[in-house]
């Protein structure tokens, strides 16, 4: 039980407390779509930046792409494609533990620590924070 009278260590406590829920969110549980499948990330004009897209085939410089949200198949270049973190990484507390450290990767999570009320989130010794107090439209 934590003292709320204002004897500086209850009140530290409590605050401590109340701030992990901030920093911390329940593991998602693990994607089985991700198995077995080359998943990626391209740039896509809109809100949301990029699109989660599985790579289907690959010849030359072009790759055969399936795009997750609409089931469409496009061809792209290959480098326009940007690796995705496998599920484990979901929600990361410290953005430079990712596998792949690259702007899709980066905004996606951003953005489901942001819808899960997570504001706080490291990147190395840095701490990235989402203002929970003003709407960010490309993030919703």
């Amino acid at each position: 039980v934590v003292s709320t009278q204002s004897t500086g260590k209850g009140n530290m406590a409590a605050t401590w407390e109340e701030s992990q829920k901030y920093l911390y969110a329940p593991k998602a549980p693990a994607g089985s779509d991700f198995a077995g499948k080359k998943m990626a990330w391209i740039p896509i004009p809109g809100d949301d930046g990029f699109a989660k897209v599985e790579i289907l085939a690959q010849e030359g410089d072009d790759c055969q792409i399936n795009m997750v949200e609409t089931n469409e198949k496009r061809t792209v270049n290959i480098n326009d494609c940007q690796p995705m973190n496998p599920p484990k990484f979901e929600m990361c507390t410290d953005m430079s533990l990712l596998s792949y450290l690259n702007e899709g990767g980066i905004l996606y999570n951003l953005k489901a620590r942001y819808q899960a009320n997570c504001i706080y989130t490291y990147s190395g010794l840095f701490c990235v924070a989402v203002n929970p107090y003003s709407a960010l439209i490309p993030l919703l």
